[in-house]
C-alpha cells in the first residue's frame, strides 16, 4: 500500500480552514474564569475548529493531512512532544526515516464527510481531551454523522458515544495501518492541551456543558446520600501505601470503599449521582468527580508532582468542593515522581472530612 512522508507545520490555519465560530463560544471560554486559580492555568483566546477538505487521516493517531500532505499537531493533540498523544501505542505502521516520519499504509477507506473525534487509552485524556470535543461541536452537525475515533478504545470508552446519541452504526473505527480519506472532515480543537510557547490552552466552561451533553447536571446534593473512598490497590502506578488504614479511619463517617474500575459507565454515572462526598487517590479514577452532583466535596489524594496537577481547577470548574492533600513519596529509582507509590497521613485525612462533615 502507500508510502507517506508527513510534511509538519506548526499552525494549524496554516494549512487547515478555520470553522465557523460556535455559538456561545466566549461562554465555554470565559465561564468560570474570574476565578485567579482557573485564569493562571489558561491562556485566554477563542476555541479554533477546523475544515479540511480532501483530508487523510493515518491510522490510529491525530496526524491528519491536507490534501497537499501537510499536517499539524498544535491545538489537535494534546501535546505534540509526547510520542502516545500524537500515536497511539497500538499503531505500528509510523517509523523515521532521517529526520521524516513515515507511514506505511495497510489499508484504506474513503468517507464523504466525517468528524474527528481520535482518542486514547488513559481515561482522563479520552473524557477531557477527546470526548469533550463534541463541546465544541453543534448539536445539528451530530445528526447522522460519522466519528473517527481508533480501534484502540475500550468498551467503556465507547459507551460514553451512546449518551450523545451517537448510533454504533455512525462511528467509523480505524484501524492500525488504515487511511481514511475524507471528502470534508470536521476537526474540533482540543478542550485542554499543551501551547508550545505558552503551556496550556483549556476553556473551564466545558466541565459544565460536558456535564449537561451527558445528563451528569441533573441529579441533586440532597438525594445523594453515599460518601465513596475509592481503591487504587489493584493498578500498576501511584498506589496509596496506607489504603487500608485510611479506610478504616473513614469507616465512622459512613465512608465505603470501591474499585471504580470494575463498574461500567452506565453504573458509574449512577453512583455518581447518588455521591455527595468522594474521597480519591490520584490517578483516572480522580475523573470520577466528573459525576458528582454540584457543590459536592471532593478530597484527592496525591503524591508530591510537578506537573499534571489539574483535578482541583476542573472539579472547581464543575460546581464541586475541591481539596487536596500531599503524601509521602516511596521515592522507588526509575520511577518517575508523578507515578510513584505514596502514603498520606490518615489523621490529616479524617480532620479534613470532619471539617467539611461538620
Amino acid at each position: 500500500m502507500a508510502k507517506i512522508s508527513i510534511n509538519f507545520v506548526k499552525n494549524p490555519i496554516d494549512i487547515y480552514d478555520l470553522a465557523p465560530a460556535i455559538k456561545d463560544n466566549q461562554k465555554l471560554l470565559l465561564q468560570s474564569m474570574d476565578n485567579p486559580v482557573l485564569c493562571s492555568l489558561a491562556v485566554r483566546r477563542l476555541p479554533q475548529n477546523y475544515v479540511v477538505s480532501d483530508a487523510r487521516v493515518l491510522g490510529m493517531s491525530n496526524i491528519i493531512l491536507n490534501r497537499d500532505g501537510y499536517a499539524s499537531l498544535e491545538n489537535i493533540c494534546f501535546n505534540p512532544n509526547i510520542s502516545d498523544k500524537v500515536i497511539d501505542n497500538k499503531e505500528d505502521s509510523f517509523t523515521a526515516e532521517g529526520k521524516k516520519i513515515v507511514f506505511s499504509s495497510k489499508s484504506e477507506a474513503s468517507l464523504d464527510n466525517a468528524i474527528f473525534i481520535g482518542g486514547h487509552w488513559n481515561f482522563g485524556h479520552w473524557l477531557f481531551n477527546h470526548v469533550a470535543r463534541f463541546c465544541f461541536i453543534e448539536e445539528e452537525m451530530t445528526h447522522g454523522a460519522t466519528f473517527l475515533v481508533p480501534a484502540s478504545l475500550n468498551a467503556n470508552q465507547l459507551e460514553i458515544l451512546k449518551y450523545f446519541g451517537i448510533a454504533t452504526s455512525n462511528i467509523h473505527v480505524i484501524k492500525p495501518g488504515a487511511i481514511v480519506n475524507v471528502g470534508r472532515l470536521f476537526v474540533p480543537q482540543m478542550p485542554w492541551h499543551s501551547i508550545s510557547e505558552f503551556g496550556t490552552w483549556w476553556a473551564p466552561g466545558v466541565f459544565g456543558e460536558l456535564r449537561k451533553k451527558l445528563r451528569l447536571d441533573s441529579s441533586s446534593l440532597s438525594e445523594a446520600p453515599r460518601k465513596i473512598f475509592l481503591s487504587r490497590k489493584n493498578t500498576r502506578w501511584r498506589r496509596l501505601i496506607n489504603e487500608e488504614e485510611l479506610y478504616e479511619r473513614l469507616k465512622p463517617f459512613g465512608f465505603e470503599i470501591l474499585d471504580i474500575g470494575t463498574l461500567n459507565i452506565k453504573e458509574q454515572f449512577e453512583l455518581g449521582h447518588q455521591t455527595s462526598f468522594l474521597v480519591t487517590p490520584l490517578g483516572a479514577n480522580s475523573n470520577f468527580f466528573l459525576n458528582l452532583p454540584s457543590g459536592a466535596n471532593v478530597i484527592e489524594l496525591a503524591p508530591p508532582m510537578d506537573s499534571m496537577n489539574v483535578t482541583g481547577p476542573f472539579a472547581r470548574a464543575s460546581g464541586l468542593k475541591f481539596k487536596q492533600i500531599v503524601g509521602t513519596s516511596n521515592n522507588t529509582p526509575g520511577i518517575s515522581k508523578i507515578d510513584q507509590d505514596y502514603s498520606v497521613d490518615s489523621g490529616v485525612v479524617v480532620d479534613a472530612v470532619r471539617s467539611l462533615t461538620s
